[in-house]
């Protein structure tokens, strides 16, 4: 006897969701948890959740101003999909210090703890100003290797 193999997971059979949900996404009915739930599933049954979720951004190699520009796109289009669903400055640049390469430690430090908490635009222009400076320091040592002796020839 061979064995039956086993139908396949639901989250595959779906063609169209408002068959299977009979409630329609309105804010009014706050209804709102339900469809985040269904969405949630359904993203990480179809492992695409890494392509939504902002807590899988991190700077990598990126200069400081595409780093910040794509967070704040992100943080922009969460308000755009949801008005209520705000960004607030403060959070946006925990964001940014938390998730910086290991590179800007000493400057994220400084960001952290400095009063009054800087905005979005403050912390964007430390940032830049920290990428420059860390870009000419490195000038001087690929010139160290020149040879400066001071014996005579």
């Amino acid at each position: 006897m061979s064995t039956p193999t086993p139908p396949p997971h639901k989250v595959f059979c779906v063609s169209n969701i408002k068959t299977h949900v009979p409630l329609i996404l309105d804010v009014d009915r706050l209804n709102y948890n339900s469809w985040q739930e269904l969405f949630t599933t359904h993203c990480e049954a179809y492992v695409a959740i890494d392509h939504i979720d902002a807590s899988y951004v991190s700077m990598g190699d990126l200069p400081v101003k595409a780093y910040c520009t794509k967070i704040k796109s992100l943080a922009d289009l969460l308000e755009n999909i949801d008005p209520q669903a705000k960004v607030l400055d403060k959070n946006l640049v925990i964001y940014i210090i938390n998730s910086l390469s290991p590179r800007y430690d000493n400057v994220a430090s400084i960001i952290r703890h400095r009063l009054p908490f800087p905005t979005f635009e403050e912390t964007r222009s430390i940032l830049l100003s920290e990428e420059q400076r860390l870009l000419f320091t490195r000038v001087p040592s690929t010139m160290a290797q020149v040879d400066h002796s001071s014996s005579p020839s």
